[in-house]
């Protein structure tokens, strides 16, 4: 019971997270009086961070399957 309250919760906070963050994006790149190097900065930033986000998960996904843990099932 308590996984599935916790599960619901982190669901519901990812995607108010989310919604806020895209309202938050398309508000910013819609303005007019945003500055062109400040949408570009926050463009690379995001860019960036997914980069090295997926980079971490390729590596962990590769190193996962070389090693060995005598006391893990998988």
């Amino acid at each position: 019971m308590q996984n599935i309250g916790l599960g619901l919760l982190l669901l519901g906070l990812v995607g108010l997270l989310g919604v806020g963050v895209y309202y938050a994006l398309a508000e910013l790149f819609a303005a007019d009086e945003v500055p062109f190097l400040i949408r570009l900065s926050i463009a690379a930033v995001i860019v960036g961070f997914v980069v090295l986000m997926a980079s971490v998960v390729r590596d962990r996904i590769r190193e996962s399957k070389t090693e060995r843990f005598e006391e893990v099932d998988r």
